[in-house]
């Protein structure tokens, strides 16, 4: 009887080694899909990194270029300068320099409408 019984016990206990073998395969089979699963979201991540990169990259480019050319026209007029400036008929006018950005302000003398030109739109005043 002892020995059926621990013969039993035997049996009882390979199975329940076989079933915790399987609860472990089952259990890396979802490490493997978690692994994956973690694998794509890291790679997703790092794309949106890379697009978010080239974002400040573009804008960190366009501020340069923005004090550059600020820069660049610090020299040429000045405020308050009296120059020629291009109105919309494309015809220049008569106007003062308010204010050296980017793009000049300019307020037009005739009837003291305000507009900003680039440097292109400017030319020195003839007498």
């Amino acid at each position: 009887m002892r020995a059926e019984y621990i013969g039993q016990g035997l049996v009882r206990s390979k199975k329940l080694a076989v079933v915790d073998v399987e609860h472990i395969d089952d259990e890396k089979e979802n490490d493997i899909d978690d692994s994956v699963e973690l694998k794509k979201m890291i790679s997703l991540l790092q794309e949106e990194k890379n697009q978010m990169q080239k974002q400040i990259d573009s804008l960190t480019e366009n501020k340069r270029r923005r004090e550059t050319d600020s820069q660049n026209n610090q020299g040429k007029w000045n405020v308050g300068d009296t120059v020629r400036a291009k109105w919309c008929d494309n015809e220049f006018y008569t106007a003062k320099v308010q204010k050296v950005e980017t793009m000049y302000h300019v307020v037009f003398t005739d009837d003291n409408k305000k507009r900003k030109v680039s440097d292109q739109d400017l030319k020195e005043m003839t007498e």
